[in-house]
Order: C-alpha cells, then sequence, then structure tokens
C-alpha cells in the first residue's frame, strides 16, 4: 500500500530578494575567485623524490613564517588560531578545528610594521585542512588550514605587504 504524503514545504526566507540575489552572487563570484587560484596553483615541476618534499611550491607570493594568535570565524567554527606563516595572497595557520575546503573565514590579528602594531581584518576561503599532529599549540592535536584571500580591504593590503616585507628582511638579517 502506497501512502501519498504531500511534498516537503521549503521554509521560505524572510529576506527581500534582492538580499538573497545579491548574496548567491557574491558567493559564486568568491567561488570563482578561489577556482582560479587553485587552477593557477598548479605544479610547475615534476615531483621530488624526497616524500618531505612531496608538494611542489605553487604559490604566487612569497610567504614568511610568523607565530602570532589570530581570531578566526566561520560559519560553524570560531576561535584562537596560530598563524604558521603568510603571504599577501594567503596564510596558513593551525586550528583546532576541521574546516571544509571552500568554506568562507574571516580571520583577524595584529602585526608590527617597523616599529607600530596594526589591527588586520581578512576574509578568505579554505584551500586546504589537513590533519597535524600533537603540539605545544594544539596539545590535542589539529589542522593545518591554508587559506585564500578573497575579501581584503586596500589599506589592509598595504599594511600586509609592509609586514610581510619587514619579516622578510628580519629572516634574512638572522641568516
Amino acid at each position: 500500500m502506497a501512502s501519498s504524503l504531500p511534498p516537503p514545504q521549503r521554509a521560505r526566507d524572510s529576506r527581500p530578494q534582492r538580499a538573497i540575489l545579491e548574496e548567491a552572487a557574491t558567493t559564486c563570484y568568491r567561488a570563482a575567485l578561489v577556482l582560479q587560484f587553485m587552477n593557477a596553483w598548479r605544479p610547475r615541476v615534476s615531483q621530488p623524490s624526497n616524500p618531505a618534499e612531496s608538494r611542489p611550491n605553487r604559490r604566487r607570493a612569497e610567504r614568511v613564517s610568523a607565530d602570532i594568535p589570530i581570531r578566526l570565524s566561520a560559519r560553524d567554527s570560531a576561535g584562537e588560531a596560530w598563524l604558521k606563516d603568510i603571504s599577501t595572497n594567503g596564510m596558513c595557520f593551525t586550528f583546532a578545528d576541521s574546516l571544509p575546503e571552500m568554506t568562507v573565514v574571516r580571520l583577524g590579528l595584529e602585526v608590527e610594521t617597523g616599529e607600530e602594531k596594526k589591527g588586520l581584518e581578512v576574509e578568505g576561503a579554505v584551500v586546504r585542512c589537513e590533519q597535524v599532529p600533537v603540539s605545544p599549540r594544539l596539545p590535542d592535536g589539529g589542522f593545518e588550514v591554508a587559506v585564500f584571500f578573497t575579501n581584503l580591504a586596500q589599506e589592509h593590503a598595504r599594511t600586509l605587504h609592509g609586514y610581510v616585507a619587514t619579516r622578510q628582511r628580519e629572516l634574512s638579517s638572522a641568516e
């Protein structure tokens, strides 16, 4: 005996249609940026035989190492993360929770440019998330997350560029 149930009803979004369409367009635009970036990351050299170097360097901008706390907020996660490295295009950090690829995240951090500290607020999309073992920052283990910046105000881009240049000078003078 087949039951005839009414079709499920979808909840109606109470926002104006224009707001819904603008949000959809923004999401599509960000996804297109990330896909364009990921396509540009194709390996340019053959894979090395050393397994420790198995991931080719596909970066368009020079990254510098850093160990700075950052504030992270995403749709389903929020908390403190620790910056591993950063460039003018993106960053890599460790975080306690896994974040699915293409998740849009908001990140806040303070950087030193010369003799002053400046706050940065950036938005980006997760392009990689890999589990990492226990570390001093993550005693229960966690995840290494790579983010490509999708929304960076011009003022913050200048600050970030200044920070990366300062760190490059610091690191090269320490060698």
